[in-house]
């Protein structure tokens, strides 16, 4: 099985990683396994917004969205984050 070190590699920085929560990010490519990150609630997703300048959204298909990512993660058997996209400052309670 190859590693990261069967590659040859050039960079001009370091390479860094980040833990957050139980998953590790970054590295030398084929370092850490690939993590699916989805975003949500970012500007025009209609399938979400009724209203994202005052942070009106469909609860329901959020809801669905995020389960759609989980089923992802266990098809893949991927580690999974959200990247949770504020659009304007009002969102900030209601999400």
């Amino acid at each position: 099985m190859m590693t990261y070190k069967d590659f040859m590699w050039s960079f001009q920085s370091p390479q860094q990683k980040f833990t957050i929560g139980k998953v590790m990010l970054g590295g030398v490519p084929g370092e850490n396994p690939t993590v699916l990150i989805g975003s949500i609630f970012y500007h025009n997703q209609k399938r979400i917004w009724i209203n994202a300048v005052d942070g009106v959204f469909n609860c329901e298909e959020a809801g669905k969205l995020i389960k759609l990512q989980e089923e992802f993660t266990d098809k893949t058997g991927l580690q999974s984050m959200l990247d949770v996209i504020i659009p304007s400052g009002r969102c900030i309670e209601k999400i």
